[in-house]
């Protein structure tokens, strides 16, 4: 540092150390966020898959769902005699008050 500052002849040994801890801090600082964009780069990345896995996932059960429901009111349509539109009218409403909580007596 007594080298660089008396080739500069214009500044002390204190101001090139001053220098050099502002250069070494910015440095760093630049690799921290470096290094936090690409920690945030992999976290975005595993969230989209998350979700793409969450939604193909929601999709597949909401067709099971679909499919169980539809043989069900199949089932009861012609085992007592009646359209299934009837039967999905008729056990709607219960579904929806014991879904919602509103009614936890039944079943």
């Amino acid at each position: 540092m007594k080298e660089l500052a008396a080739k500069k002849g214009t500044t002390s040994i204190a101001d090139e150390y001053r220098k050099a801890l502002e250069h070494w801090i910015a440095q760093e600082t630049q690799n921290i966020l470096l290094a936090d964009s690409q920690i945030l780069s992999v976290l975005e990345h595993r969230m989209t898959k998350m979700e793409d896995r969450l939604a193909k996932m929601n999709g597949r059960t909401g067709m099971d769902v679909s499919m169980t429901l539809m043989a069900v009111l199949n089932l009861l349509a012609k085992h007592y005699g009646v359209r299934e539109d009837q039967i999905y009218d008729e056990l709607r409403p219960a579904a929806v008050q014991h879904f919602s909580g509103k009614d936890k007596n039944l079943g």
